[in-house]
C-alpha cells in the first residue's frame, strides 16, 4: 500500500513537473504569436508599390549600399539593391519578408540547441526571442542578422575549430556581419575570441602562454575582419553618397512607385559623430518620474540577468553561472555604444542575447572551468530566488529601444501585448472605450 501511495505521488510529481513548464510556455507563446502577427500586419499594411520609409523604418537601415561608393554598413544593401532592380518589389516588403525568414531561423536554432538547457517558455521572453518582437520597428533590423551569423561562427569555432577550414570560413562570416553593421565588433568578435580561448584553457593543460600562441596561429585568421572594421570606421559615407542610395533605391522600382516620408536610417549618413554623443547623454540624464535614465538602464540589464540565471539554475548550477559571467563580459565590450549611441534598450538587449549564445554553444568543461572560480555565494543568491520570481518579472520586463516613458517598459513586454492589440483594433475601426457606453445602450 505504502509503495503504491509513493509509486501515485511520483507520477503526480512528475505530471506538475511537466505541466508547469507547458502551462508556462502556453502563457508566453500566444502574445509572442499574437504580436508577430499584429507586427507583421501592420508593416505590410501599406500599398506594395509605395516606398513609406516612416512606417518602416528598419527597412532603411538594411537598403544601405555601395552606389555611390564603399561605405559602413553597405554590404546587404548592394546584395538586396540586385534584389530590387530584378524583382522590382517594394523596399519595405522584401526587408520585412527577409527579416522575418532569419528570426524564424534563429528561433529554430535556438530551440534546438537550448533543449535540456533552458525551458522552452524562456526563449520567448523579452530578454531573448522577445526582442524583436514585442519592441516596435526591431524585427526587420539587422540585430536579428548579426546573431545568426554569430550563432554560426561560435557553433563552427566550438564543434569543429579543429579542422583546418575553420577558422578562414569564421573569419569570412564575421567579416559579413563586421560590413553589414561595425556593432559586431563590440559584442561579437571579442565573445568568439574569448570563447575560442576558454574552450582552449578548458580542454588542454600546461602553460597558460603556450596555449594562447597556439591558438593565435590558428586563428590569425581573424584580422581580416579586424581589418573590415577598421575599412568601415574609416568611411562613413557622406551626405551626397546617402542621396546617391536614395535614388538607386527609387530607379530600381516602377515609375509609379511613390516615395513618402523621411529617408530614416540613410539620412544619419554623413552625421558627425559627435551629434550621436550628445543625443547619447542627454537621453541617459533625461529622468522619468525622478529616476534618471541610466539607472533605469542598470536596473533593467541586472534585473534580466538575475531573473533568466534564476531560471537556469534550477537545471545547472553551471550553466548559471556561465550565462552571469558571459552577461558581465557583453556589458563591458559593449560599453562604448552605450556611450555612443542613444538606443541604450537596444544594446541591452544585443548583450543578453549574445550572452545566451555564449552559453548555449559552450561545453560542459568550458561551464565546470568558469563554475569553479565563481564565488559560492553566487549561486546560493541565485538559489535563493523564488521560483514564481523568474515567470512573473519576465512577463512584465521589457526594453524599448529609447526608453523616453516609464509605460515603454511594460509596452515593450509580454503583458503588454493587450496594449498592442487594442492598438491595432482602433487602426481598424473599433470605438474609442468612451463610446462603448452609449453604442450599448
Amino acid at each position: 500500500m505504502n509503495l503504491k501511495k509513493v509509486s501515485r505521488e511520483a507520477i503526480v510529481a512528475s505530471i506538475d513537473a511537466k505541466g508547469k513548464p507547458a502551462l508556462l510556455f502556453l502563457l508566453y507563446v500566444i502574445p509572442f504569436l499574437t504580436v508577430l502577427a499584429i507586427q507583421l500586419v501592420y508593416t505590410l499594411s501599406w500599398r506594395p508599390e509605395d516606398i513609406d520609409f516612416v512606417r518602416s523604418y528598419p527597412a532603411t537601415e538594411w537598403l544601405i549600399n555601395y552606389k555611390g561608393g564603399f561605405l559602413r554598413r553597405g554590404l546587404p544593401g548592394s546584395i538586396l539593391y540586385m534584389v530590387l532592380e530584378v524583382l522590382h518589389l517594394s523596399p519595405q516588403v522584401l526587408t520585412v519578408l527577409f527579416a522575418t525568414m532569419l528570426f524564424a531561423l534563429l528561433c529554430w536554432y535556438l530551440f534546438g540547441a537550448a533543449h535540456g538547457m533552458a525551458p522552452r517558455w524562456l526563449l520567448l521572453t523579452a530578454p531573448l526571442l522577445g526582442y524583436p518582437v514585442y519592441v516596435d520597428y526591431v524585427l526587420g533590423r539587422k540585430d536579428i542578422f548579426l546573431f545568426v551569423l554569430l550563432a554560426l561562427s561560435l557553433r563552427l569555432a566550438m564543434r569543429w575549430g579543429e579542422k583546418w577550414w575553420s577558422p578562414p570560413l569564421v573569419s569570412l562570416i564575421m567579416t559579413i556581419g563586421l560590413l553589414s553593421h561595425e556593432s559586431m565588433v563590440f559584442f561579437g568578435l571579442p565573445a568568439l575570441v574569448l570563447m575560442i580561448l576558454l574552450k582552449a584553457f578548458s580542454a588542454a593543460s600546461g602553460p597558460p602562454l603556450q596555449l594562447f600562441v597556439r591558438q593565435a596561429r590558428r586563428w590569425v585568421w581573424l584580422l581580416v575582419p579586424v581589418l573590415g572594421f577598421a575599412c568601415s570606421v574609416q568611411n562613413k559615407g557622406t551626405l551626397a553618397q546617402g542621396q546617391l542610395i536614395l535614388e538607386s533605391v527609387r530607379s530600381s522600382l516602377p515609375p509609379a512607385a511613390r516615395y513618402l516620408g523621411h529617408p530614416g536610417a540613410i539620412a544619419f549618413i554623413g552625421v558627425p559623430i559627435e551629434a550621436f554623443i550628445s543625443d547619447a547623454h542627454d537621453a541617459l540624464l533625461r529622468s522619468h518620474a525622478g529616476i534618471p535614465t541610466w539607472v533605469l538602464v542598470i536596473g533593467l540589464a541586472l534585473s534580466a540577468v538575475l531573473l533568466i540565471a534564476g531560471v537556469l539554475v534550477r537545471r545547472s548550477e553551471a550553466t548559471a553561472v556561465f550565462f552571469v559571467m558571459a552577461c558581465g563580459l557583453q556589458f563591458v565590450c559593449m560599453a562604448p555604444l552605450f556611450y555612443l549611441a542613444m538606443d541604450h534598450g537596444r544594446w541591452i538587449s544585443i548583450s543578453l542575447i549574445t550572452a545566451f549564445l555564449l552559453t548555449v554553444e559552450s561545453t560542459l568543461p568550458m561551464r565546470s572551468f568558469v563554475s569553479l572560480r565563481v564565488f559560492r555565494p553566487l549561486v546560493s543568491f541565485l538559489h535563493s530566488i523564488p521560483e514564481f520570481l523568474p515567470p512573473a518579472g519576465l512577463a512584465f520586463w521589457g526594453a524599448p529601444i529609447i526608453i523616453s516613458s516609464l509605460r515603454q517598459i511594460f509596452y515593450s513586454s509580454p503583458a503588454g501585448a493587450a496594449l498592442k492589440v487594442y492598438f491595432m483594433m482602433r487602426v481598424i475601426g473599433l470605438p474609442h472605450p468612451s463610446r462603448w457606453w452609449g453604442l450599448a445602450g
